[in-house]
């Protein structure tokens, strides 16, 4: 153990007496002890120990406080910056993942447009008539030929010609309806650009932003309340 804790211990176990004087009386705190118990002041001094215990433990912290004190304001300054960043474009949950695969649909549909359009015009349009005018012509064909045994040929040529007309009807509406749009694209990319911006600042993922913003907001919580305690030290220390 320490030697003053065995100091301190063997004051309350043994009394040293010499010639003239006893020892005990030359220590502050027995003859503190004395005159309390003298003057029946027991329970004030009790109170005024608690009261000092309770001014040390505040005067301790409020010299750590005052210590960091530039630290802490360019700390919770930064803290006050980097949020305002994050609540500016209050990157959602989610959001990152989402608007990315929503910018690459939007830029597949010129894409799936044209390739919608290649097969229409291999179908109806091409140089050599299309394939449903030649399914036509080939039926034409074989019917003047007057074969029964060419009917089923023709049957399945028909049908041929039939479901192909279909295939081209359906990309038709599906070339209709998926049409381009730019100014969504542009609205798309620039948030995209915003987030990847601002997820390289704060060293994250794009799609970790939203938690980062949380904690951002949770950390600066946390030292706005420490920033008011050590504004409320000095109300307490004058008590």
């Amino acid at each position: 153990v320490p030697l003053q804790l065995l100091r301190d211990l063997g004051a309350c176990l043994v009394d040293v007496h010499g010639q003239h004087e006893h020892q005990s009386l030359l220590r502050a705190d027995t003859q503190r002890q004395y005159l309390d118990d003298f003057g029946s002041l027991g329970k004030p001094a009790t109170a005024v120990a608690s009261c000092y215990a309770r001014w040390h433990e505040l005067h301790a912290e409020n010299q750590r406080l005052a210590g960091e004190h530039q630290s802490f304001a360019d700390r919770l300054e930064l803290l006050h910056y980097q949020l305002q960043e994050l609540d500016d474009v209050a990157p959602a949950d989610g959001e990152y993942a989402a608007l990315l695969q929503s910018f690459k649909r939007l830029a597949a549909l010129e894409d799936f447009r044209g390739g919608c359009n290649t097969a229409l015009d291999t179908l109806r349009d091409s140089a050599d008539g299309g394939i449903d005018r030649m399914l036509s012509a080939t039926v034409v064909v074989l019917q003047q030929l007057h074969d029964n045994e060419l009917q089923p040929i023709v049957e399945l040529l028909e049908s041929a010609r039939i479901q192909t007309d279909e295939a081209a009807a359906q990309l038709r509406d599906l070339a209709e309806q998926r049409l381009p749009d730019p100014e969504r694209m542009a609205i798309a990319e620039a948030r995209l650009e915003v987030l990847q911006g601002l997820a390289r600042k704060h060293r994250v993922a794009p799609d970790e932003l939203h938690a980062a913003h949380q904690d951002l907001r949770a950390q600066c919580a946390a030292a706005e309340a420490l920033h008011e305690r050590a504004a409320s030290l000095d109300g307490e220390l004058r008590k």
